[in-house]
Parts: structure tokens; C-alpha cells; sequence
């Protein structure tokens, strides 16, 4: 059985701790965990994999949610075939502004590119339906469900 391995974290920096001040969560990143190094959209180059010491999170949690090996192949393609996708900073800007319709729809933020990540693997760890999928923030996806029953570390 194969495993798709996502992490949610804190760190500090601007857009970091605003996403923090502004939501008052745990956590203000999250990323899909891969065999080369950490897959997620970034501020900085958008949609990108960076290696694992990229980072010294304050915070983390780990899980690990079983699949199929067919799942965790169509999700590997789609995070490949996202690699360079823009990083969806007006999103940012209406979640400080409290204007959630500021974001573009074909950039991501983290929360979203994991949530359909996993979507196009057939596993769905929001209760949001896609065309809202941008309003999820990494703190509503880890409160999600989706997570009970998994294997995580801190």
C-alpha cells in the first residue's frame, strides 16, 4: 500500500506570520512530502519542490494517509505537471483583507494545491467543493477529517 505523506507547518517570515496573525492558526504552511524533498506553492517560484532542509518549521506535523499505488501515481503526475504554477498572491491579500474573491484561479496558494493534490488521486480532504477550494486555509485543511486515522509525527 502506498502512503501520500503531507506536513503542515510554521515558520517565521512576512507572508508566514501574517497568514498566522491574520487566522490565528497553528499553521501557516502546508506540502505534500515526496521521496526527493518537499512539493508545495511558495511565495517565492510558486508551485516548486525544495529540498528537505529548505526550512527549520517552529512548528510541524506529519501525516501519512494510505493509498493505492494507481492513487498515489495520478497525484505524483499531477504535482509534477503543476511544477512552476504561479503562486496566487492576491489570494493572500484577501485573506488579510477579508476579501476571500481577491485570488486568480489558475495560481495557488499551499492549501489549495494539497487539497487537489490529493483530489486527483480521488481522495478528498476537505468538505469544501472545488470551485471554493481557494478559501481553504492550511489550518481548515489539517482540521479536516481527513486526518483522523492517519500516522503522523511532530
Amino acid at each position: 500500500m502506498a502512503l501520500l505523506r503531507m506536513r503542515f507547518i510554521n515558520s517565521t517570515g512576512l507572508v508566514a506570520e501574517g497568514i498566522d496573525f491574520v487566522t490565528n492558526s497553528l499553521f501557516s504552511h502546508c506540502e505534500i512530502i515526496t521521496d526527493k524533498g518537499y512539493l508545495g506553492a511558495h511565495l517565492d517560484g510558486g508551485i516548486q519542490l525544495l529540498p528537505f532542509d529548505y526550512c527549520k518549521p517552529s512548528r510541524e506535523m506529519r501525516y501519512a494517509k494510505p493509498c493505492t499505488d494507481d492513487q498515489l501515481a495520478m497525484m505524483e503526475a499531477y504535482g509534477e505537471k503543476m511544477i512552476g504554477t504561479k503562486y496566487d498572491l492576491p489570494d493572500i491579500a484577501g485573506l488579510a483583507l477579508h476579501a476571500r474573491l481577491l485570488h486568480s484561479p489558475k495560481e495557488y496558494i499551499c492549501s489549495r494545491f494539497l487539497v487537489d493534490y490529493a483530489e486527483s488521486g480521488g481522495l478528498y480532504p476537505s468538505n469544501a467543493l472545488p470551485a471554493y477550494d481557494y478559501l481553504l486555509t492550511p489550518e481548515l485543511v489539517h482540521a479536516s477529517s481527513f486526518f483522523r486515522g492517519c500516522s503522523y509525527t511532530f
